[in-house]
């Protein structure tokens, strides 16, 4: 009986702490925002690229997360050829209000961005991932083709 308990014990510190710890660290180890420790993303440090961009608030919910976590996997085979960047940013912080007015943005989600010499060349919010989220592969598949004709 003292072993069951102790696992329940450990399965609890577990769970919490692995909460605790996807709340602050985020869905993604290596994306822009733990690399950066929250520092703002500002677009004059990207001078030519594609960037696809999630933008969130300080409070995120659990379809928030989802909507992030699938659009940046339809985007990852991009990614790990060098054609774009990803980029997520609180849109919260001081000096990300911006984006706001920037993108028009009314929601969380992902915005494609290309930058040539420092400047927003043109951009296409991904606004279509709300009513999908239910489906995560109708949702990718959105992510892809929008991306794909982008870049195209």
């Amino acid at each position: 009986m003292r072993y069951v308990k102790r696992i329940l014990i450990v399965f609890l510190i577990a769970s919490v702490g692995y909460l605790v710890v996807n709340e602050y660290v985020g869905p993604f180890v290596n994306n822009e925002k733990t690399q950066t420790g929250g520092v703002a993303v500002k677009a004059e440090s990207i001078y030519n690229g594609i960037v696809v961009y999630y933008f969130h608030g300080n409070r995120r919910c659990p379809t928030c997360n989802a909507i992030e976590r699938y659009s940046f996997e339809a985007v990852m085979p991009y990614i790990n050829v060098g054609i774009l960047t990803w980029k997520t940013v609180n849109v919260e912080t001081q000096d990300n209000g911006h984006f706001i007015n920037d993108f028009g943005l009314a929601s969380s989600g992902p915005v494609i961005v290309e930058y040539n010499d420092g400047n927003i060349a043109r951009w296409k919010a991904l606004d279509g991932v709300w009513q999908l989220v239910r489906d995560k592969d109708t949702l990718k598949d959105y992510v892809k083709a929008e991306t794909k004709r982008f870049i195209q």
